[in-house]
């Protein structure tokens, strides 16, 4: 791969773009994840606080670097090294999902549970599925229309990033049956989950052993925990991803 990480402690003087570029490296690219982090984690001075709190989904889009164009200015905040950018990632989007636990008792102006809920299913299901592609009936020619002129928050979820196709190299060879069935269980586990994506940090499993852990998580049946085991997938995946690029945790 020939992109490298740059210092993380010289990332508060970069621009959105630049650190934008960054985390779409480390996680799968989602508007809806940049948004949300970069003003989280790199609050401009004299910016509104971002604490732990219900009010840190809607501080974060208050901020004057939630925006690409926005003027650039340095954020005062640094992190030694890339684990702790990254648990941080996993601090605040652990938190969300604790603001949308908590939103459905809130009535206090804030972000609603279904505007919260959208922007978790945004970055959760960011993240492409496991196994080969669904096979997808052929679009009329509307339907091609439509689909060219439509911008998305997220990728075209078959559209794996060069990350996502050497992490899943084992589960998309092989046993046809293997990969039919982890076709089928996609399916199965998006109908229990409406919204969500499976999510699971696979080096190297197999596919039986991905295989008894979606039905596993499917059988279980509890959404929030799924949430909660997504997001964990996600920071361990980008953890492994710093490491293959090049730096030091």
């Amino acid at each position: 791969m020939s992109f490298v990480l740059p210092p993380c402690s010289k990332l508060n003087d970069y621009s959105y773009k630049e650190i934008e570029s960054i985390l779409n490296n480390l996680f799968e690219p989602c508007e809806s994840l940049t948004s949300f982090l970069i003003p989280l984690l790199y609050p401009l001075p004299n910016s509104a606080t971002t604490s732990a709190s219900t009010s840190s989904s809607t501080n974060a889009s208050s901020t004057s670097f939630s925006s690409p164009s926005a003027p650039f200015k340095s954020s005062s905040k640094t992190y030694h090294d890339y684990k702790n950018l990254i648990e941080n990632c996993r601090f605040h989007l652990t938190q969300l999902i604790n603001d949308l636990n908590k939103s459905k008792d809130l009535n206090d102006g804030g972000l609603s549970y279904n505007s919260l809920n959208n922007l978790l299913n945004e970055i959760i299901s960011a993240h492409p599925r496991l196994g080969p592609p669904k096979p997808q009936p052929q679009a009329s020619q509307t339907q091609q229309t439509q689909q060219t002129t439509t911008t998305h928050k997220s990728p075209v979820p078959e559209d794996l990033s060069d990350h996502s196709k050497n992490e899943q190299k084992s589960l998309n060879s092989g046993n046809p049956e293997l990969a039919q069935r982890l076709i089928e269980l996609n399916a199965k586990y998006e109908e229990t989950f409406p919204g969500l994506r499976f999510v699971v940090f696979v080096n190297g499993q197999s596919r039986e052993k991905i295989i008894e852990k979606m039905i596993n998580r499917i059988n279980r049946n509890n959404i929030n925990l799924e949430r909660f085991e997504a997001i964990d997938a996600m920071c361990d995946i980008a953890l492994d991803r710093a490491k293959k690029l090049g730096a030091k945790l």
